[in-house]
């Protein structure tokens, strides 16, 4: 996400100020609404509509998924899978 700095005149700034306060928003928000809004071609919002549009979209709970293992595990005194034909506690099972 790119930031961008936008500079208004103090009249502006603590009319707009108000506007946001009187919404219940900061004045971040409604400077980001107002931009999509305009972006849009939408003229007139109610705030419920505004205060809506702000909300995070929550997404559904991903199932942790259980690993799987590509290969069964190897057994203290098997073969070592290495293929030195030592025991795998006395090779790699160390």
């Amino acid at each position: 996400m790119a930031t961008l700095t936008i500079r208004f005149p103090d009249v502006l700034k603590d009319k707009m100020k108000a506007c946001a306060d009187e919404m219940g928003l900061s004045l971040n928000s409604l400077v980001l609404v107002a931009t999509d809004a305009y972006l849009r071609g939408r003229t007139s919002e109610k705030v419920d509509d505004v205060k809506e549009s702000l909300k995070p979209e929550s997404s559904p709970p991903v199932a942790a998924k259980k690993p799987e293992r590509p290969i069964p595990k190897v057994g203290r005194n098997d073969p070592c899978p290495c293929g030195s034909g030592k025991k795998y506690k006395k090779c790699h099972g160390a």
